[in-house]
């Protein structure tokens, strides 16, 4: 993905893909804003405490006379009342009255045995009418003296409660979260990356003006400089201040790593799974040259090489290890390459076209070829496959921005007239629209227009793109079944 304003677009389809405003594809132009999702809920029950009853009284002995020479009788304890269900513990039972001594010497006093106290009675468990666990608890049993009541048991468990979402939601953990919103940033911003989990969307607001929102926070953070992507764990963001390269830790610039030439301009386009190498292009604007290059934290830029001179970077894997691309080839025709650290730029087969992403496992490559997304995979990326396309009007063509953890689920967007995209996820030989899998799980889509997908989580689930919403430019987040 693009990261900089004069060069954000996902790579279109030269000739054929040219028309389509750049800032629709990557999310690197303007971008779009806020809706606050409506929530729908059941409230939490409380369980309520069982009754528990009173311990029975603990009835006193009493010692008989010893003859002489005989020990001392001894009062038997009470014995504690059967425990209640739930309340208080049983009352406590009173002391076994003391032997009387006989005649004799060596007698000694007659004495009762204590009596043991009452347990605490156990807190009522989850209601059953849906919701939280009950608070109530059993009540504690009293201290026993000499004889002890048995303790109140408390109420019994009641079943879990369930939550249940309204039509256009979805359960996550203990909330409902609609299944499509808007990125809560102003309006004509883009969105550019998202974390593993789908928890941490990055863009620009504007120009010179990034962000980075925890996906359920009410405000973005504001990060000064142009972003271009986010680590898998999503917690580097990385981008570019003027010409030189910049990563965020939190929302302030925690580094900044100069271009080291003052004509070139700097675009990250990627990021390995612990923000600790990132991928991306050197702009040499005087000679209108462009060069793909690998930073690694602690090293200066490395530029992969290669049987030819010009070329983009576009997608790492999550170990930072693999990178994809595209470089021009004898007869100045783009063509997509692989790079590892091991080996130099090597071409992908098929033909012209452009690589644009790589699984985060390496194991899996993305891009386009006339007019048709493609996939690669196998040792040495040999494996072609070309993807379906989805129906269309007028212009046929598909970019694919983005592939998940392992591949199997990967998102762009598609002509389906001559002036009109839509957001698509491709699952094995499958293509679909994003707008259609909302649609079929009732979703409230109206107004919306998803123009095109730019990246989605590792389990495939969550896709963030860029389109308009009333006719006003918005980034969106959707959830999917």
């Amino acid at each position: 993905m693009r990261s900089d304003s004069s060069h954000f677009s996902t790579p279109l389809i030269w000739l054929a893909l040219s028309t389509i405003p750049a800032a629709l594809h990557t999310g690197c132009g303007p971008e779009f804003g806020n809706c606050e999702a409506k929530r729908n809920c059941p409230t939490a029950g409380k369980g309520g405490a069982g009754e528990g009853g009173d311990g029975n009284v603990g009835g006193s002995a009493t010692g008989g006379t010893r003859p002489s020479g005989g020990g001392a009788g001894s009062g038997d304890n009470g014995i504690g009342g059967e425990s209640g269900i739930g309340g208080a513990g049983g009352e406590v039972g009173s002391a076994g009255d003391a032997g009387a001594d006989s005649v004799g010497s060596t007698g000694g006093s007659g004495s009762s045995s204590s009596g043991q106290g009452g347990s605490a009675g156990y807190g009522g468990s989850t209601s059953n009418s849906g919701g939280s666990a009950g608070t109530d608890v059993g009540g504690a049993s009293d201290v026993g003296g000499a004889g002890g009541g048995s303790a109140g048991e408390g109420g019994g468990a009641g079943n879990s409660g369930t939550i249940v979402c309204t039509t256009g939601y979805v359960l996550s953990g203990s909330k409902c979260l609609p299944r499509l919103e808007a990125i809560p940033t102003p309006t004509n911003s883009t969105v550019t990356g998202l974390s593993a989990s789908g928890s941490v969307v990055v863009g620009n607001q504007s120009i010179g003006t990034g962000y980075r929102w925890d996906v359920g926070s009410a405000v973005p953070a504001t990060l000064v400089g142009t972003v271009g992507a986010i680590s898998g764990d999503g917690r580097r963001v990385a981008g570019c201040i003027g010409k030189d390269m910049a990563f965020w830790d939190a929302a302030t610039t925690s580094q900044v790593i100069p271009s080291g030439n003052a004509v070139w301009d700097v675009c990250v386009r990627a990021a390995s799974s612990d923000g600790a190498v990132v991928a991306g292009t050197l702009y040499d604007n005087d000679a209108l040259l462009q060069y793909g290059f690998v930073w690694s934290s602690g090293s200066s830029y490395s530029y992969p090489t290669g049987p030819y001179d010009e070329y983009e970077l576009f997608g790492l894997s999550g170990t930072g290890a693999l990178a994809v691309g595209h470089s021009k080839d004898a007869s100045n025709t783009w063509i997509p390459v692989w790079w590892s650290a091991q080996a130099q730029l090597t071409p992908l087969s098929g033909g012209a076209g452009k690589a644009t992403a790589i699984s985060r496992d390496g194991t899996v490559v993305v891009g386009w070829q006339s007019a048709s997304a493609v996939r690669w995979s196998g040792a040495g990326y040999t494996t072609r496959q070309t993807l379906s396309t989805l129906p269309s009007t007028g212009r046929v063509g598909a970019v694919p921005n983005a592939t998940n953890q392992n591949g199997s689920v990967t998102v762009g967007w598609s002509y389906v007239s001559d002036t009109t995209t839509e957001a698509t996820i491709w699952t094995g030989a499958q293509v679909r629209t994003v707008r259609e899998i909302l649609s079929e799980a009732n979703t409230a889509i109206a107004g919306w227009s998803l123009a095109a997908a730019v990246a989605v989580s590792d389990d495939g689930k969550v896709v963030v793109g860029n389109g308009m919403l009333n006719g006003v430019a918005r980034g969106w987040l959707a959830r999917l079944p």
